[in-house]
């Protein structure tokens, strides 16, 4: 047993970087997909409306260590080898995609009916309506919804830490593996994911009393 150092505390803050790299490349490639999940399922066309309902169905409904292990131990189980920051950034894509889908969604049907109208009688286009009248004011209402879901994202990265990514989780576990000290080394791993995610539930909750 080795008592824990300021090198410990050095190596355990420098996996919170890759926690916030992780965090930031699921939430890149999720919003592309949640943008797109959230337009189909508006579409006029059923089967796309389905299908894009399904997706998010089942990235909702499966826990999110589950997809990850699928996609981390079903791609090497096709001969392909995968790294555990791949593996874990398309697992926690597709959760963000399916969870921000949604809430991009319901910001969409909040737009009122009026500007819709509105958008139409100017001769925009479908695309010009979505990109000039509608997803400008829908981002607005869904900023406080999607910074807390950031926020479950960042928790959401510890997961990682099962595959042998060594983010901030899977750090704390290492430095615990060899000092023994839980208390001290899991209390320094919550402080940091509190010093991560308290900013950003304050803007979330001062976004949700602003009129945007």
């Amino acid at each position: 047993m080795r008592e824990f150092t300021l090198n410990h505390v050095w190596f355990i803050l420098g996996a919170a970087g890759w926690t916030i790299l992780l965090t930031a490349i699921a939430l890149f490639f999720g919003s592309i997909l949640g943008l797109v999940l959230a337009i189909l399922r508006q579409s006029p066309n059923a089967i796309l409306r389905v299908a894009a309902g399904s997706l998010v169905r089942v990235f909702q409904g499966v826990p999110l260590v589950v997809v990850i292990f699928m996609v981390y131990f079903g791609i090497a189980g096709g001969g392909v080898n995968v790294s555990p920051l791949m593996a874990c950034s398309i697992g926690l894509s597709l959760f963000a995609g399916a969870f921000l889908g949604e809430i991009w969604r319901g910001a969409i049907q909040a737009i009122p009916a009026q500007q819709w109208e509105a958008a139409d009688a100017l001769g925009f286009t479908a695309l010009e309506r979505l990109r000039y009248a509608i997803l400008p004011q829908a981002i607005r209402i869904s900023m406080p919804a999607t910074i807390g879901f950031i926020v479950q994202l960042v928790k959401g990265t510890s997961v990682a830490s099962m595959v042998g990514y060594v983010e901030l989780m899977r750090a704390g576990q290492v430095v615990n593996g060899s000092t023994f000290d839980s208390f001290t080394v899991f209390g320094l791993v919550a402080l940091i994911y509190l010093a991560i995610n308290l900013p950003l539930s304050f803007l979330s909750k001062r976004l949700e009393q602003v009129k945007l």
